[in-house]
Protein backbone atom coordinates (compact mmCIF):
# COMPACT_ATOMS: atom_id res chain seq x y z
CA UNK A 1 0.00 0.00 0.00
CA UNK A 2 1.40 3.39 -1.03
CA UNK A 3 1.90 6.26 1.41
CA UNK A 4 -0.94 8.20 -0.24
CA UNK A 5 -3.28 5.22 0.15
CA UNK A 6 -2.36 5.02 3.83
CA UNK A 7 -3.08 8.73 4.16
CA UNK A 8 -6.44 8.36 2.42
CA UNK A 9 -7.57 5.49 4.62
CA UNK A 10 -6.24 7.36 7.63
CA UNK A 11 -8.50 10.30 6.76
CA UNK A 12 -11.50 7.98 6.47
CA UNK A 13 -10.62 6.38 9.81
CA UNK A 14 -10.31 9.81 11.43
CA UNK A 15 -13.75 10.75 10.12
CA UNK A 16 -15.24 7.58 11.63
CA UNK A 17 -13.44 8.13 14.95
CA UNK A 18 -14.69 11.71 15.33
CA UNK A 19 -18.27 10.74 14.62
CA UNK A 20 -18.20 7.76 16.96
CA UNK A 21 -16.65 9.92 19.68
CA UNK A 22 -19.52 12.41 19.56
CA UNK A 23 -22.31 9.93 18.77
CA UNK A 24 -24.12 10.61 22.06
CA UNK A 25 -23.10 14.19 22.77
CA UNK A 26 -26.20 16.02 21.45
CA UNK A 27 -29.87 15.46 20.68
CA UNK A 28 -31.50 14.37 17.47
CA UNK A 29 -32.08 16.84 14.62
CA UNK A 30 -35.46 17.49 13.02
CA UNK A 31 -34.67 15.56 9.83
CA UNK A 32 -33.06 12.61 11.62
CA UNK A 33 -36.05 12.35 13.95
CA UNK A 34 -38.45 12.51 11.00
CA UNK A 35 -36.72 9.66 9.15
CA UNK A 36 -36.33 7.75 12.39
CA UNK A 37 -40.12 7.88 12.64
CA UNK A 38 -40.22 6.44 9.11
CA UNK A 39 -38.37 3.39 10.45
CA UNK A 40 -40.91 3.02 13.25
CA UNK A 41 -43.77 3.19 10.72
CA UNK A 42 -42.73 0.95 7.78
CA UNK A 43 -44.61 1.67 4.56
CA UNK A 44 -44.29 1.39 0.79
CA UNK A 45 -43.51 5.10 0.65
CA UNK A 46 -44.04 8.36 2.52
CA UNK A 47 -45.52 11.81 2.10
CA UNK A 48 -42.37 13.77 1.31
CA UNK A 49 -39.87 11.12 0.16
CA UNK A 50 -39.65 7.61 -1.30
CA UNK A 51 -39.11 4.87 1.29
CA UNK A 52 -35.43 3.85 1.22
CA UNK A 53 -34.29 6.24 3.96
CA UNK A 54 -36.84 4.70 6.31
CA UNK A 55 -36.20 1.12 5.20
CA UNK A 56 -32.46 1.53 5.80
CA UNK A 57 -33.10 2.54 9.40
CA UNK A 58 -35.55 -0.27 10.24
CA UNK A 59 -32.88 -2.81 11.36
CA UNK A 60 -31.27 -0.28 13.69
CA UNK A 61 -34.57 0.40 15.44
CA UNK A 62 -35.60 -3.24 15.52
CA UNK A 63 -32.41 -4.55 17.14
CA UNK A 64 -30.98 -1.50 18.95
CA UNK A 65 -33.63 1.24 19.20
CA UNK A 66 -32.36 4.75 19.92
CA UNK A 67 -30.43 7.70 18.53
CA UNK A 68 -27.05 5.96 18.62
CA UNK A 69 -28.14 3.16 16.29
CA UNK A 70 -29.60 5.73 13.87
CA UNK A 71 -26.24 7.45 13.83
CA UNK A 72 -24.27 4.23 13.47
CA UNK A 73 -26.23 3.50 10.30
CA UNK A 74 -25.46 6.97 8.99
CA UNK A 75 -21.75 6.67 9.83
CA UNK A 76 -21.67 3.34 7.98
CA UNK A 77 -23.20 4.84 4.83
CA UNK A 78 -20.94 7.91 4.93
CA UNK A 79 -17.91 5.63 5.29
CA UNK A 80 -19.05 3.64 2.23
CA UNK A 81 -19.50 6.95 0.39
CA UNK A 82 -15.94 7.94 1.31
CA UNK A 83 -14.52 4.66 0.01
CA UNK A 84 -16.51 4.91 -3.23
CA UNK A 85 -15.45 8.53 -3.71
CA UNK A 86 -11.81 7.54 -3.21
CA UNK A 87 -12.20 4.75 -5.77
CA UNK A 88 -13.82 7.14 -8.25
CA UNK A 89 -11.09 9.77 -7.82
CA UNK A 90 -8.42 7.15 -8.47
CA UNK A 91 -10.23 6.07 -11.62
CA UNK A 92 -10.71 9.63 -12.87
CA UNK A 93 -7.08 10.61 -12.19
CA UNK A 94 -5.01 7.41 -12.45
CA UNK A 95 -1.75 9.32 -12.92
CA UNK A 96 -2.11 11.53 -9.85
CA UNK A 97 -1.45 10.09 -6.40
CA UNK A 98 -2.43 13.32 -4.63
CA UNK A 99 -5.80 14.00 -6.31
CA UNK A 100 -7.65 11.18 -4.46
CA UNK A 101 -6.22 12.34 -1.13
CA UNK A 102 -7.25 15.95 -1.68
CA UNK A 103 -10.65 14.76 -2.92
CA UNK A 104 -11.26 13.35 0.54
CA UNK A 105 -9.82 16.48 2.18
CA UNK A 106 -12.25 18.74 0.32
CA UNK A 107 -15.15 16.37 1.00
CA UNK A 108 -14.36 16.24 4.73
CA UNK A 109 -13.81 19.99 5.06
CA UNK A 110 -17.49 20.45 4.24
CA UNK A 111 -19.53 21.21 7.34
CA UNK A 112 -22.50 19.52 5.70
CA UNK A 113 -20.48 16.32 5.24
CA UNK A 114 -19.68 16.30 8.94
CA UNK A 115 -23.27 16.99 9.98
CA UNK A 116 -24.61 14.33 7.60
CA UNK A 117 -22.29 11.90 9.34
CA UNK A 118 -24.68 11.99 12.33
CA UNK A 119 -28.04 12.65 10.71
CA UNK A 120 -29.54 10.31 8.15
CA UNK A 121 -31.33 12.13 5.34
CA UNK A 122 -32.18 10.81 1.84
CA UNK A 123 -29.12 12.58 0.43
CA UNK A 124 -26.80 10.17 2.27
CA UNK A 125 -27.88 6.93 0.52
CA UNK A 126 -28.44 8.90 -2.69
CA UNK A 127 -24.70 9.65 -2.66
CA UNK A 128 -24.04 5.90 -2.39
CA UNK A 129 -26.26 4.92 -5.31
CA UNK A 130 -25.03 7.82 -7.49
CA UNK A 131 -21.38 6.90 -6.98
CA UNK A 132 -22.18 3.28 -7.81
CA UNK A 133 -24.07 4.41 -10.92
CA UNK A 134 -21.08 6.45 -12.11
CA UNK A 135 -18.63 3.60 -11.51
CA UNK A 136 -20.97 1.16 -13.26
CA UNK A 137 -21.50 3.50 -16.23
CA UNK A 138 -17.74 3.88 -16.68
CA UNK A 139 -17.36 0.08 -16.68
CA UNK A 140 -20.08 -0.26 -19.31
CA UNK A 141 -18.43 2.38 -21.45
CA UNK A 142 -15.36 0.17 -21.61
CA UNK A 143 -17.27 -3.04 -22.34
CA UNK A 144 -20.95 -3.97 -22.35
CA UNK A 145 -21.84 -6.69 -19.85
CA UNK A 146 -25.24 -8.11 -18.91
CA UNK A 147 -24.13 -8.49 -15.28
CA UNK A 148 -23.04 -4.85 -15.14
CA UNK A 149 -26.26 -3.69 -16.80
CA UNK A 150 -28.25 -5.56 -14.14
CA UNK A 151 -26.23 -3.87 -11.39
CA UNK A 152 -26.66 -0.56 -13.18
CA UNK A 153 -30.45 -1.03 -13.17
CA UNK A 154 -30.43 -1.89 -9.47
CA UNK A 155 -28.43 1.23 -8.55
CA UNK A 156 -30.75 3.44 -10.62
CA UNK A 157 -33.79 1.80 -9.03
CA UNK A 158 -32.38 2.37 -5.55
CA UNK A 159 -31.77 6.02 -6.40
CA UNK A 160 -35.38 6.36 -7.49
CA UNK A 161 -36.49 4.79 -4.21
CA UNK A 162 -34.44 7.35 -2.30
CA UNK A 163 -35.29 10.83 -3.55
CA UNK A 164 -37.46 12.32 -6.30
CA UNK A 165 -34.60 14.54 -7.49
CA UNK A 166 -32.89 11.32 -8.64
CA UNK A 167 -34.63 12.04 -11.94
CA UNK A 168 -31.53 14.15 -12.63
CA UNK A 169 -29.38 10.99 -12.84
CA UNK A 170 -30.82 9.41 -16.02
CA UNK A 171 -31.00 12.86 -17.63
CA UNK A 172 -27.31 13.39 -16.90
CA UNK A 173 -26.45 9.94 -18.25
CA UNK A 174 -28.25 10.63 -21.54
CA UNK A 175 -26.50 14.01 -21.93
CA UNK A 176 -23.15 12.35 -21.23
CA UNK A 177 -23.76 9.56 -23.74
CA UNK A 178 -24.83 12.12 -26.34
CA UNK A 179 -21.61 14.09 -25.74
CA UNK A 180 -19.64 10.86 -26.03
CA UNK A 181 -21.54 9.98 -29.23
CA UNK A 182 -22.52 6.64 -27.69
CA UNK A 183 -26.23 7.17 -26.98
CA UNK A 184 -27.34 5.19 -30.02
CA UNK A 185 -25.01 2.27 -29.31
CA UNK A 186 -26.27 2.06 -25.72
CA UNK A 187 -29.90 2.20 -26.84
CA UNK A 188 -29.25 -0.81 -29.07
CA UNK A 189 -28.08 -2.91 -26.13
CA UNK A 190 -30.70 -5.37 -24.74
CA UNK A 191 -28.90 -5.12 -21.40
CA UNK A 192 -29.82 -1.45 -21.11
CA UNK A 193 -33.51 -2.22 -21.52
CA UNK A 194 -33.24 -4.99 -18.95
CA UNK A 195 -31.73 -2.38 -16.62
CA UNK A 196 -34.61 0.01 -17.38
CA UNK A 197 -37.16 -2.72 -16.57
CA UNK A 198 -35.37 -3.56 -13.31
CA UNK A 199 -35.31 0.10 -12.25
CA UNK A 200 -38.98 0.54 -13.19
CA UNK A 201 -40.05 -2.56 -11.25
CA UNK A 202 -38.18 -1.32 -8.20
CA UNK A 203 -40.25 1.87 -8.25
CA UNK A 204 -43.55 -0.01 -7.93
CA UNK A 205 -43.82 0.58 -4.14
CA UNK A 206 -43.74 4.35 -4.66
CA UNK A 207 -46.35 4.19 -7.43
CA UNK A 208 -48.66 1.89 -5.47
CA UNK A 209 -48.43 4.04 -2.34
CA UNK A 210 -49.19 7.21 -4.31
CA UNK A 211 -52.16 5.58 -6.04
CA UNK A 212 -53.52 4.66 -2.62
CA UNK A 213 -52.91 8.19 -1.33
CA UNK A 214 -54.17 10.28 -4.27
CA UNK A 215 -50.66 11.00 -5.60
CA UNK A 216 -50.01 13.21 -2.59
CA UNK A 217 -46.20 12.92 -2.83
CA UNK A 218 -46.09 14.16 -6.41
CA UNK A 219 -48.48 17.00 -5.62
CA UNK A 220 -46.32 17.96 -2.63
CA UNK A 221 -43.09 17.88 -4.63
CA UNK A 222 -44.60 20.04 -7.35
CA UNK A 223 -45.99 22.58 -4.88
CA UNK A 224 -42.78 22.48 -2.84
CA UNK A 225 -40.66 23.34 -5.86
CA UNK A 226 -43.03 25.92 -7.34
CA UNK A 227 -44.34 27.59 -4.19
CA UNK A 228 -43.49 31.23 -3.52
CA UNK A 229 -42.20 33.98 -5.73
CA UNK A 230 -38.88 33.25 -7.41
CA UNK A 231 -36.26 35.86 -6.48
CA UNK A 232 -32.64 36.13 -7.50
CA UNK A 233 -31.84 37.32 -3.97
CA UNK A 234 -33.00 33.96 -2.58
CA UNK A 235 -30.85 32.05 -5.07
CA UNK A 236 -27.82 34.19 -4.19
CA UNK A 237 -28.38 33.61 -0.47
CA UNK A 238 -28.32 29.89 -1.15
CA UNK A 239 -24.94 30.29 -2.84
CA UNK A 240 -23.59 32.18 0.17
CA UNK A 241 -24.90 29.41 2.43
CA UNK A 242 -23.16 26.80 0.28
CA UNK A 243 -19.92 28.81 0.32
CA UNK A 244 -19.78 28.35 4.09
CA UNK A 245 -21.47 24.95 4.35
CA UNK A 246 -19.33 23.14 1.77
CA UNK A 247 -16.02 24.82 2.73
CA UNK A 248 -14.96 28.08 1.07
CA UNK A 249 -11.99 26.34 -0.57
CA UNK A 250 -14.08 23.56 -2.13
CA UNK A 251 -16.78 26.00 -3.24
CA UNK A 252 -14.39 28.40 -4.98
CA UNK A 253 -12.49 25.55 -6.64
CA UNK A 254 -15.80 24.15 -7.88
CA UNK A 255 -16.74 27.51 -9.39
CA UNK A 256 -13.32 27.67 -11.08
CA UNK A 257 -13.89 24.19 -12.55
CA UNK A 258 -17.24 25.36 -13.94
CA UNK A 259 -15.74 28.52 -15.43
CA UNK A 260 -12.84 26.59 -16.98
CA UNK A 261 -15.28 24.09 -18.49
CA UNK A 262 -17.39 26.89 -19.99
CA UNK A 263 -14.32 28.57 -21.46
CA UNK A 264 -13.18 25.21 -22.82
CA UNK A 265 -16.50 24.76 -24.61
CA UNK A 266 -16.29 28.27 -26.06
CA UNK A 267 -12.75 27.59 -27.27
CA UNK A 268 -13.69 24.09 -28.55
CA UNK A 269 -11.06 22.55 -26.29
CA UNK A 270 -11.59 19.21 -24.56
CA UNK A 271 -11.11 19.91 -20.86
CA UNK A 272 -12.24 16.54 -19.49
CA UNK A 273 -11.74 12.85 -20.06
CA UNK A 274 -14.88 10.78 -20.56
CA UNK A 275 -15.21 9.87 -16.87
CA UNK A 276 -14.52 13.41 -15.71
CA UNK A 277 -17.15 14.67 -18.14
CA UNK A 278 -19.77 12.31 -16.69
CA UNK A 279 -19.07 13.47 -13.15
CA UNK A 280 -19.13 17.12 -14.23
CA UNK A 281 -22.46 16.80 -16.06
CA UNK A 282 -24.08 15.06 -13.09
CA UNK A 283 -22.73 17.61 -10.62
CA UNK A 284 -23.82 20.56 -12.75
CA UNK A 285 -27.36 19.27 -13.27
CA UNK A 286 -27.80 18.61 -9.57
CA UNK A 287 -26.31 21.94 -8.46
CA UNK A 288 -28.30 23.73 -11.15
CA UNK A 289 -31.53 22.18 -9.88
CA UNK A 290 -30.66 23.23 -6.33
CA UNK A 291 -29.75 26.76 -7.42
CA UNK A 292 -33.00 27.19 -9.31
CA UNK A 293 -35.28 25.67 -6.67
CA UNK A 294 -33.71 27.84 -3.96
CA UNK A 295 -35.05 30.93 -5.74
CA UNK A 296 -38.46 30.49 -4.11
CA UNK A 297 -36.98 30.94 -0.64
CA UNK A 298 -36.18 27.35 0.28
CA UNK A 299 -32.70 27.54 1.83
CA UNK A 300 -31.64 24.04 2.86
CA UNK A 301 -27.89 23.77 2.21
CA UNK A 302 -27.75 19.96 2.40
CA UNK A 303 -29.74 19.82 -0.85
CA UNK A 304 -26.48 20.41 -2.71
CA UNK A 305 -24.56 17.61 -0.99
CA UNK A 306 -24.60 15.23 -3.95
CA UNK A 307 -23.47 17.91 -6.39
CA UNK A 308 -20.50 18.95 -4.27
CA UNK A 309 -19.59 15.32 -3.61
CA UNK A 310 -19.33 14.73 -7.36
CA UNK A 311 -17.45 17.97 -7.84
CA UNK A 312 -14.81 17.03 -5.23
CA UNK A 313 -12.41 15.07 -7.51
CA UNK A 314 -12.52 17.81 -10.17
CA UNK A 315 -11.98 20.50 -7.52
CA UNK A 316 -9.08 18.57 -5.98
CA UNK A 317 -7.39 18.28 -9.37
CA UNK A 318 -7.94 22.01 -9.96
CA UNK A 319 -6.36 22.77 -6.57
CA UNK A 320 -3.20 20.83 -7.44
CA UNK A 321 -3.08 22.38 -10.91
CA UNK A 322 -3.35 25.93 -9.57
CA UNK A 323 -0.76 25.25 -6.89
CA UNK A 324 1.74 23.95 -9.47
CA UNK A 325 1.14 26.39 -12.31
CA UNK A 326 0.10 29.71 -10.80
CA UNK A 327 2.06 32.33 -8.93
CA UNK A 328 2.36 33.63 -5.41
CA UNK A 329 -1.02 35.39 -5.36
CA UNK A 330 -2.80 32.17 -6.31
CA UNK A 331 -1.09 30.24 -3.54
CA UNK A 332 -1.87 32.93 -0.98
CA UNK A 333 -5.52 32.95 -2.04
CA UNK A 334 -5.80 29.18 -1.88
CA UNK A 335 -4.09 29.15 1.51
CA UNK A 336 -6.47 31.81 2.84
CA UNK A 337 -9.52 29.88 1.61
CA UNK A 338 -8.10 26.68 3.06
CA UNK A 339 -7.41 28.37 6.38
CA UNK A 340 -10.95 29.75 6.54
CA UNK A 341 -12.35 26.30 5.74
CA UNK A 342 -10.31 24.68 8.51
CA UNK A 343 -11.35 27.42 10.95
CA UNK A 344 -15.06 26.79 10.24
CA UNK A 345 -14.49 23.05 10.58
CA UNK A 346 -12.75 23.45 13.94
CA UNK A 347 -15.47 25.80 15.16
CA UNK A 348 -18.13 23.21 14.31
CA UNK A 349 -16.42 20.50 16.34
CA UNK A 350 -15.66 22.83 19.25
CA UNK A 351 -19.35 23.73 19.41
CA UNK A 352 -20.56 20.13 19.24
CA UNK A 353 -17.92 18.65 21.55
CA UNK A 354 -17.77 21.34 24.27
CA UNK A 355 -21.00 23.35 23.86
CA UNK A 356 -19.33 26.60 24.99
CA UNK A 357 -22.59 28.57 25.12
CA UNK A 358 -21.49 30.42 28.23
CA UNK A 359 -18.20 31.60 26.73
CA UNK A 360 -19.14 32.20 23.08
CA UNK A 361 -21.93 34.75 22.95
CA UNK A 362 -24.69 33.88 20.51
CA UNK A 363 -23.60 30.25 20.09
CA UNK A 364 -26.71 29.01 21.89
CA UNK A 365 -28.64 29.41 18.63
CA UNK A 366 -26.66 26.51 17.18
CA UNK A 367 -28.21 24.17 19.74
CA UNK A 368 -31.87 25.15 19.59
CA UNK A 369 -32.62 22.29 17.22
CA UNK A 370 -30.63 19.76 19.26
CA UNK A 371 -31.19 20.40 22.97
CA UNK A 372 -34.20 20.59 25.24
CA UNK A 373 -36.56 18.55 23.08
CA UNK A 374 -36.32 15.40 25.20
CA UNK A 375 -37.33 17.38 28.27
CA UNK A 376 -40.14 19.14 26.42
CA UNK A 377 -41.55 15.87 25.08
CA UNK A 378 -41.38 14.24 28.52
CA UNK A 379 -43.19 17.16 30.13
CA UNK A 380 -45.84 17.21 27.39
CA UNK A 381 -46.57 13.52 28.00
CA UNK A 382 -46.85 14.16 31.74
CA UNK A 383 -49.30 16.99 31.14
CA UNK A 384 -51.34 14.85 28.76
CA UNK A 385 -51.66 12.18 31.47
CA UNK A 386 -52.55 14.80 34.08
CA UNK A 387 -55.31 16.25 31.91
CA UNK A 388 -56.52 12.85 30.69
CA UNK A 389 -55.85 13.28 26.96
CA UNK A 390 -54.05 11.07 24.46
CA UNK A 391 -53.24 13.87 22.02
CA UNK A 392 -50.29 16.21 21.65
CA UNK A 393 -50.46 19.07 19.17
CA UNK A 394 -47.39 20.79 17.76
CA UNK A 395 -47.33 23.79 15.43
CA UNK A 396 -44.84 22.63 12.77
CA UNK A 397 -43.87 19.26 11.24
CA UNK A 398 -40.16 19.67 12.06
CA UNK A 399 -40.95 20.44 15.69
CA UNK A 400 -43.41 17.55 15.68
CA UNK A 401 -40.81 15.05 14.49
CA UNK A 402 -38.63 15.63 17.56
CA UNK A 403 -41.53 15.61 20.01
CA UNK A 404 -42.81 12.43 18.33
CA UNK A 405 -39.40 10.75 18.47
CA UNK A 406 -38.86 11.43 22.16
CA UNK A 407 -42.43 10.40 23.05
CA UNK A 408 -42.50 7.39 20.72
CA UNK A 409 -42.97 4.85 23.54
CA UNK A 410 -45.67 6.78 25.38
CA UNK A 411 -48.66 5.72 23.29
CA UNK A 412 -49.52 9.39 22.73
CA UNK A 413 -50.92 10.60 19.38
CA UNK A 414 -48.99 13.48 17.80
CA UNK A 415 -50.72 15.87 15.39
CA UNK A 416 -49.59 19.00 13.52
CA UNK A 417 -51.82 22.08 13.73
CA UNK A 418 -50.30 24.36 11.09
CA UNK A 419 -52.99 23.46 8.53
CA UNK A 420 -50.49 22.18 5.95
CA UNK A 421 -50.55 18.57 4.68
CA UNK A 422 -47.78 16.42 6.15
CA UNK A 423 -46.78 12.86 6.99
CA UNK A 424 -48.26 13.06 10.49
CA UNK A 425 -51.72 13.65 8.99
CA UNK A 426 -51.40 10.27 7.27
CA UNK A 427 -50.18 8.53 10.40
CA UNK A 428 -52.37 10.13 13.07
CA UNK A 429 -55.08 12.08 11.29
CA UNK A 430 -55.65 15.82 11.25
CA UNK A 431 -56.37 17.64 14.52
CA UNK A 432 -60.02 18.30 15.28
CA UNK A 433 -61.54 21.06 17.37
CA UNK A 434 -63.60 18.49 19.24
CA UNK A 435 -60.40 16.98 20.67
CA UNK A 436 -58.79 17.84 23.99
CA UNK A 437 -55.03 18.06 23.55
CA UNK A 438 -51.81 19.45 24.98
CA UNK A 439 -50.33 22.02 22.61
CA UNK A 440 -46.53 22.41 22.57
CA UNK A 441 -45.08 25.61 21.08
CA UNK A 442 -41.30 26.09 21.09
CA UNK A 443 -40.38 29.76 21.26
CA UNK A 444 -37.20 31.37 19.98
CA UNK A 445 -35.40 32.60 23.06
CA UNK A 446 -35.17 36.22 21.85
CA UNK A 447 -38.97 36.57 21.67
CA UNK A 448 -40.79 37.88 24.72
CA UNK A 449 -44.21 36.43 24.01
CA UNK A 450 -45.11 33.00 22.64
CA UNK A 451 -47.50 32.69 19.73
CA UNK A 452 -50.66 30.83 20.72
CA UNK A 453 -52.07 28.60 18.01
CA UNK A 454 -55.74 27.68 18.08
CA UNK A 455 -58.07 25.76 15.83
CA UNK A 456 -61.43 27.27 14.97
CA UNK A 457 -63.80 25.99 17.62
CA UNK A 458 -60.98 25.14 20.06
CA UNK A 459 -59.82 27.26 22.99
CA UNK A 460 -56.25 26.94 24.24
CA UNK A 461 -55.37 27.91 27.81
CA UNK A 462 -51.74 28.42 28.80
CA UNK A 463 -50.54 25.97 31.44
CA UNK A 464 -46.82 26.50 31.95
CA UNK A 465 -43.49 26.79 30.20
CA UNK A 466 -40.21 24.91 30.23
CA UNK A 467 -37.10 27.09 30.22
CA UNK A 468 -34.30 24.79 29.06
CA UNK A 469 -30.83 26.09 29.94
CA UNK A 470 -27.29 24.83 29.57
CA UNK A 471 -24.51 26.33 31.70
CA UNK A 472 -27.02 28.95 32.77
CA UNK A 473 -27.75 30.06 29.20
CA UNK A 474 -31.24 29.66 27.77
CA UNK A 475 -31.24 27.35 24.78
CA UNK A 476 -34.97 26.79 24.31
CA UNK A 477 -38.26 27.94 25.77
CA UNK A 478 -41.33 25.73 25.38
CA UNK A 479 -44.90 26.73 26.21
CA UNK A 480 -47.64 24.22 26.98
CA UNK A 481 -51.38 24.81 26.52
CA UNK A 482 -54.48 22.81 27.24
CA UNK A 483 -56.72 22.97 24.17
CA UNK A 484 -60.34 21.90 24.45
CA UNK A 485 -63.62 22.43 22.58
CA UNK A 486 -65.23 25.84 23.18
Amino acid sequence: MSSTDKLSYGLIGFFVFLHLALISSFGISADAAHYGMYALNPALSYFDHPPIVGWILIPSQYFFPGIESLRLTTILFMTINSLLLLRLAKQLYPNSELTPVFTLVLFYLSLITQLLGWGMVPDVPLMTWNLLIVLSALKLKQAFSLKEFILFGIWVGLAGLTKYTAIVIPVALMIWLALEKQLVSWLKQPGLWIAVVIAALMLIPVIVWNIENDWVSFAYQFDHGAAGEWKISNALRMQVAQFAAYAPLAYVLGILVMVAALLGVLKSKAEFTSGQRLVFVMAMLHLGLVAWSSGNGELLPHWGALGWLLMAPLAANKLLQLWREKGKFSKISLSALGGLSVLLWVLLFVLLAFKPVASIKGSEGAFQDLMGWQEAADRAVELAAKHDTEYLWVDNWSYTSRVAWYSRNSGITIQVVDGKPNQFDLWNGEPEASTTAILVTPVKHKKDKPKEIELAGSQCEWLENLDYRYDGVRINLFNFYLCSPE
